[in-house]
């Protein structure tokens, strides 16, 4: 049966099932993206492990050198299902010996039951993983990724490295990449839940608080000289904001936005943040940014911060 009903033209004619909104980009190019994205995948992490071995090495890095006593936390944000995202968390959870790693939400796309399969991934990091929920991020996977055994922070504190991180997940489910964030309802929403952390923070020593995680940056305009240092995503690109002696550090995609970007013209950069914390007083001293080529690209851009010269350029 299968000789005489098998049609070779029907492997390059997928079909899909599931939101309307999702078809245009699920039925894409498949056989290229498949024969070619687990070689990529592979020649990526030898670039990626090399890459970080010279700089760790290197004598004449231009800024200070944080030490080895120094507390390491790696920010992630923005998977959005990417399996590529996962390789690179793991890599650099290893390569930099992070204590620590905070994903500010975003890791699936729609928070369906496959895609909670997916956070299986997290078992592969070495180093206590905490979670913050997007407005991409379901209640199942949310309960996917505690499964793993990562902390999941909603409105609650936690313990770890050293560090006291305060957490609060995103109080939209807005799925569809159509959502504006402009829309006045969306602006509303992050108003109101802005003064809401504000509030709860307040209600928990925010003196005790070393950083807050947070989805949205939007959500952290209250914060201002509350908190030292609060990391988020979302918005799909570095930024680095001071509300006061409050520092906001956004982060792009480490999933590269997803496997959506694969297709379009020009594929959107991985990035990752590795920050380091005095150990004596848990303040940011320096972070290094990490920029990979999307699918396709070749290269890894890893550039270092000193905190206090920020405002300085």
């Amino acid at each position: 049966m299968t000789a005489v009903t098998f049609r070779a033209e029907a492997i390059s004619e997928p079909r899909y099932t599931g939101l309307l909104t999702v078809a245009p980009s699920a039925v894409g190019d498949v056989e290229a993206l498949v024969e070619r994205f687990d070689d990529y995948r592979e020649q990526l992490a030898t670039l990626v492990g090399n890459v970080v071995t010279i700089y760790r090495a290197a004598e004449d890095l231009p800024t200070l050198d944080p030490g080895d006593d120094a507390i390491r936390l790696l920010h992630v944000s923005d998977l959005h299902n990417n399996p590529q995202g996962y390789d690179l968390v793991a890599q650099l959870a290893a390569d930099f010996e992070v204590d620590v790693v905070v994903d500010t939400g975003d890791i699936s796309d729609w928070g369906t039951t496959p895609e909670a399969q997916l956070v299986e991934r997290i078992d592969d990091i070495d180093a206590p993983y905490i979670f913050v929920r997007g407005n991409h991020d379901s209640g199942r996977i949310e309960r996917a990724i505690g499964r793993q055994g990562a902390t999941v922070l909603d409105n609650e504190a936690t313990d770890v490295a050293g560090l006291r991180i305060w957490g609060a997940g995103d109080p939209r489910f807005t799925p569809d990449k159509q959502e504006d964030d402009d829309d006045d309802a969306q602006r509303q929403v992050i108003e109101s839940f802005a003064v809401e952390v504000d509030d709860l923070v307040a209600a928990d020593d925010p003196e005790s608080i070393d950083l807050i995680a947070l989805h949205d940056p939007g959500a952290a305009v209250e914060l201002e000289d509350d908190v030292p240092l609060v990391l988020a995503g979302h918005r799909h690109e570095p930024d680095a904001v001071e509300l006061g002696s409050t520092l906001v550090l956004v982060e792009g995609s480490t999933g590269g936005a997803g496997l959506r970007g694969l297709q379009g013209e020009e594929a959107t950069p991985l990035s990752a943040s590795v920050l380091y914390f005095d150990p004596g007083t848990d303040e940011l001293v320096a972070y290094d940014s990490v920029t990979v080529d999307g699918f396709g690209g070749s290269a890894v851009r890893i550039e270092r911060h000193v905190v206090d010269r920020l405002d300085g350029g």
